[in-house]
């Protein structure tokens, strides 16, 4: 029998803990990595079976990851006029679609604009918006630059150690997965103004915000690191299917779709990469062994951290940027917070709750 009380792959309607992971990713992003200046988001998606060869082959998908680097800085460079200029993006592995099928795709959050060597440090010069050609010609050049990575991987496989090839990826995927249509992409001159396609990679740019919108840049990252499927949009049918939520209407207009127990969990095996596949990347600037890093990533906040000597972002911050209130102040006047007095034993602290006439459940989490 399923249930969906709390599961780890959830990001919304799980656990406070889960909830705190993702603004405290969001929060190290915007605070001490992303620079304050206009971000715009790359998203990257490649032909089938490709998408299930990534998610195999980790050593291909650092290597198309590379290629990505490489092409968006050579677009930068030629947008702000600056050949010398260096770039970089942080980008985000997914695995999954709407529907929780298996599809390797890449958020990547990229700096308009390349940062130059000087004598003090490191300036930015920023970048006109892509044009449809310039998107365009970045779109074909990637789609080269993929396949010769794809060409020189295949003829460094060892013949008898018998990989798995892409056909054999094709029919494992065509097991677990059920004919139905893709959702229909959307439609409109806005959209094809930031999409382009060569050769089935596809590059969509039209989203971007600004060096000053602080909050959008955590939502933004919050987004891309999100995992794969909400609990709100899982049910339990009464027949012991499960109903999975799209995100949109499909091209029959279906807004969901039914699931058997087996495959269902067969699904959520599929979107798992290897051990040790880590699903965020630095490249470029932001890259830990990057000369210009230090000259880039802005430097730690004064504020004090959860323990001594290290870097994590104390819990009542993280729960400011969850629940957006802040447990250091007084909820009716604002003033500080000072410690009083320290409960210990099971269920102390909910009998002065009590006494008080104060709830003891949390705020709930905003949508």
């Amino acid at each position: 029998m399923l249930s969906f009380a709390r599961y780890p792959w959830s990001s919304k309607g799980s656990s406070t803990s889960r909830a705190v992971e993702y603004a405290s990713l969001a929060a190290h992003l915007v605070e001490r990595v992303l620079p304050r200046v206009r971000l715009r988001q790359w998203v990257l998606t490649l032909p089938q079976p490709l998408p299930q060869l990534l998610a195999w082959r980790p050593e291909l998908l650092s290597r198309v990851l590379a290629a990505l680097s490489r092409t968006l800085q050579a677009d930068l460079q030629l947008r702000s006029g600056a050949a010398d200029g260096q770039s970089g993006l942080v980008a985000f592995v997914q695995t999954f679609t709407s529907d929780l099928r298996l599809f390797v795709h890449v958020h990547a959050i990229v700096p308009d604009g390349v940062y130059v060597a000087t004598a003090k440090g490191a300036q930015f010069v920023s970048a006109p918006p892509p044009t449809r050609a310039s998107l365009q010609a970045t779109a074909d050049a990637l789609a080269g630059s993929v396949q010769r990575v794809c060409q020189r991987w295949r003829r460094g496989l060892d013949p008898e150690a018998a990989p798995v090839d892409a056909a054999q990826l094709s029919r494992l995927a065509q097991q677990v997965e059920r004919a139905m249509p893709r959702a229909s992409p959307r439609s409109g001159r806005a959209r094809r103004r930031w999409v382009a396609r060569c050769a089935g990679v596809e590059l969509h740019a039209g989203v971007s915000v600004a060096a000053d919108d602080d909050r959008g840049r955590e939502r933004l990252v919050r987004y891309v690191a999100r995992a794969a499927v909400s609990l709100q949009r899982l049910s339990l049918e009464a027949d012991g299917t499960v109903r999975v939520q799209l995100k949109g209407a499909s091209r029959s207009s279906r807004t969901h779709v039914r699931l058997r127990p087996e495959v269902f969990v067969l699904r959520l095996a599929s979107l798992l990469l290897p051990p040790g596949v880590n699903r965020v990347r630095y490249f470029g600037v932001f890259a830990p062994a990057a000369a210009l890093r230090r000259h880039v990533v802005p430097p730690l906040p004064p504020g004090p951290v959860s323990r001594p000597g290290g870097r994590w972002i104390r819990w009542q911050v993280l729960l400011r940027h969850v629940f957006g209130v802040d447990p250091q102040r007084c909820p009716q006047c604002g003033a500080p917070l000072r410690t009083v007095a320290t409960l210990q034993g099971r269920g102390r602290a909910f009998v002065v709750l009590r006494w008080l006439g104060w709830t003891a459940r949390g705020p709930p989490s905003p949508r």
